[in-house]
């Protein structure tokens, strides 16, 4: 069976492709490396690199230490202690030894981070120029990210609902795009526009647009709740009007080709089953989403989970009480874990395997949210397999999927001025982000495309929509900052550590001991900063840079940290050895930890009691 744990992407420090540094996608499928973000008949068999970076990464880890966190190490004293009379031999031994290892392994995670300061890269907004309100495009704000024509919506998409980005016309040995295609719904519309990739000021190109299922039927859209794509050929639109699913041909659109006469070729419809019940497949199925292999819908009519066949056949269906108590409000599918990640109306996330037939887990995210913002999106990251993001109505923030949940960093939008503060640090409600979706391109960025609405333009009284919609592009880099003058160095993995043989004695352990403390010595060796950590003016804890050490870190050895020639293996001797290793673990764990440079002082605020 395959199976895969990850995927990520390598600037060439930790993998080889026959013998040379290898830069790109790689994945863990089946405890083996192999290039792309998943095994494919193009896939290749990748090594790993002898050094620390690389042991790392053998042990399929991830690097995920939040910005702002306080650091604690998985194993502590008592969880290595041998309990009196506890049975010593190679098992026993290996246990305890591979704790320790352990630990030193999250020490070296613990040694970067991501920034907390997002975006990293804004690069502009698409809609149209305020020279040429038909000139629809990308427009690139100065440095300063100063508000620059952001009042201007392109003519024809004053009211967009969805958005999906295709790569378009890539090349046998292409993987990152020279153009792309880009798809606008409103909600009885669909516009197609042809895209240079380009950060730039640039110019979209129109394509297509239909307001008729198969642009000459006499049946129109009337509710276009959702889209999605298989990322080819292919794109699904949901109408909960007409409670069906239409699955167009769009070929002719991403790679030029010609079968018909037609770039939004109608293929076939489904929805609704005919039987003696009126019972129908989908009831209002406002979420969509492709992935392996299959079209999964969220039915609000229903409170049900629907999974259809490429074709739009019926497979199978789940509903629970979770789902039924707070509806979704978006899901997306962790093609690596194959489970769904339902986002719920109180912000919490369930995970739901693909094939409903094992238990359901939930993640609750332990960061405070805004009392006037509201979950609107979830999806995952396309360059880093451990990275997801959450969309609220006024923010979006950005989690690791293995590690704690609060967020590594929230999108300042301050800073591209979508919304502004208010003088008590609230967000202004008068600009909405409403849409979310990443380009598939080959570099260590997400190339993120984020719908944002100006929703003070909705009438009320007549029910229209007069506002601006434009869409931000950001590329969000996952690179990591690092504490480390070198990561590069040579260390000693598990194998080494392991005691290989069942007759042991005090030199053998003594040998595990002195690797144990090698890789700690020289990761100490290689330690030159700490990260900073300040309160910001709202009161919220942000990551400030890093500071250089003074000394390098030194932690004093004694000989009570490995065993005697003469002595006897007990317990009691082992404790003694394993503790003092741990207490060297702690030490370099105080230097690890951020550096607050100033305190936490809570606003002066006017405070009336009635009498």
């Amino acid at each position: 069976m395959i199976e895969q744990t990850l995927f990520n992407y390598t600037n060439g420090d930790i993998l080889e492709l026959n013998g040379e540094s290898y830069t790109g996608y790689y994945n863990v499928t089946n405890d083996q490396h192999y290039s792309g973000r998943k095994i494919a008949a193009s896939s290749s068999f990748l090594t790993i690199k002898d050094n620390a970076l690389g042991n790392f990464i053998k042990e399929k880890l991830y690097f995920n230490r939040i910005p702002v966190e306080t650091l604690s190490l998985p194993y502590s004293h008592n969880d290595i202690m041998f309990e009196p009379g506890e049975f010593i031999n190679q098992n026993s031994i290996n246990a305890k030894l591979e704790k320790l290892n352990a630990n030193y392994l999250e020490l070296f995670n613990f040694t970067s981070t991501q920034t907390n300061d997002l975006p990293e890269n804004f690069v502009g907004f698409i809609g149209a120029s305020a020279t040429n309100v038909e000139s629809f495009g990308l427009n690139v704000t100065p440095p300063n990210r100063a508000n620059v024509g952001l009042v201007w919506a392109a003519a024809g998409l004053q009211n967009i609902h969805r958005i999906e980005v295709i790569p378009r016309k890539l090349g046998p040995l292409q993987t990152t795009p020279d153009n792309f295609l880009s798809i606008y719904t409103t909600l009885s519309g669909i516009y197609a526009f042809d895209c240079p990739n380009l950060a730039s000021n640039t110019t979209f190109t129109f394509r297509a647009s239909s307001a008729l299922v198969d642009g000459f039927n006499t049946r129109p859209y009337n509710h276009i709740a959702d889209i999605t794509t298989n990322g080819k050929d292919l794109l699904y639109v949901s109408d909960i009007a007409h409670n069906q699913i239409y699955r167009l041909y769009i070929d002719p659109l991403v790679n030029d080709s010609r079968i018909t006469g037609n770039d939004l070729n109608y293929l076939n419809q489904g929805g609704v089953e005919i039987n003696t019940t009126g019972n129908g497949i989908l009831s209002s199925a406002d979420l969509i989403e492709y992935g392996l292999g299959e079209l999964y819908t969220y039915n609000r009519g229903s409170n049900t989970f629907v999974v259809l066949g490429k074709d739009l056949s019926f497979k199978r269906r789940l509903t629970n009480r979770e789902i039924k108590k707070h509806p979704p409000v978006s899901f997306t599918i962790n093609t690596v874990e194959k489970k769904l990640y339902v986002l719920l109306s109180n912000y919490t996330i369930l995970k739901i395997p693909t094939d409903f037939k094992t238990a359901i887990e939930s993640i609750t995210l332990d960061n405070t949210f805004f009392p006037i913002e509201s979950p609107k999106k979830i999806f995952f990251s396309k360059n880093n397999s451990n990275i997801y993001y959450v969309m609220t109505t006024l923010n979006l923030y950005k989690y690791f999927n293995v590690g704690a949940n609060v967020p590594i960093g929230i999108f300042n939008w301050v800073k591209t001025n979508v919304p502004s503060l208010t003088s008590d640090g609230f967000l202004q409600p008068a600009d909405e982000l409403w849409d979310a979706v990443i380009l598939d391109e080959n570099n260590n960025y997400d190339s993120l495309f984020i719908l944002n609405k100006k929703i003070a333009g909705y009438s009320v009284s007549t029910n229209e929509y007069t506002g601006v919609d434009k869409i931000l592009r950001c590329n969000e880099a996952n690179s990591r900052i690092k504490l480390l003058e070198n990561e590069l160095f040579r260390s000693f993995d598990l194998n080494d550590i392991f005691v290989n043989d069942q007759y042991f004695n005090s030199l053998t352990l003594n040998k595990s001991f002195k690797k144990l403390i090698f890789n700690m010595d020289i990761l100490s060796s290689y330690l030159q900063s700490k990260f900073l950590l300040e309160y910001n003016q709202f009161d919220d804890l942000k990551s400030s840079g890093k500071v250089a050490l003074t000394a390098t870190p030194v932690f004093t050895k004694e000989y009570n940290m490995f065993t005697g020639s003469n002595e006897v293996v007990t317990p009691q001797v082992l404790n003694r050895c394993t503790s003092k290793i741990i207490d060297y673990q702690e030490y370099l764990l105080s230097i690890l930890q951020g550096k607050l440079i100033n305190e936490k002082y809570t606003r002066t605020e006017l405070v009336y009691i009635a009498t």
